[in-house]
């Protein structure tokens, strides 16, 4: 049986930090999940507020699950470097 899965080579990209998520219009805290794809993205690094590292920063939209205003959110996220950052 093959192996499953993402490959050991690469490692995990996770989020590190995110802005506290309310809605501008409600003040509510209900929201849909955030967009697979990003709104915007950079690639800078950095550490976050809460002390950890992070390479990408990316804008994510999702919708409030009370009012239905659409809104983004700025994702701070440690990953592997893109092949243009790494022949720089």
């Amino acid at each position: 049986m093959g192996q499953r899965g993402r490959p050991r080579t690469k490692p995990p990209a996770y989020w590190v930090w995110h802005d506290p998520v309310r809605c501008v219009e409600c003040g509510m805290t209900y929201r849909s999940p955030y967009a697979t794809k990003a709104h915007e993205e950079i690639e800078q690094g950095g550490q976050a507020p809460n002390g950890k590292p992070y390479t990408h920063v990316a804008w994510r939209m999702c919708t409030c699950n009370v009012c239905g205003r659409r809104f983004t959110v700025r994702v701070l996220e440690n990953r592997e470097p893109t092949a243009a950052a790494v022949c720089e």
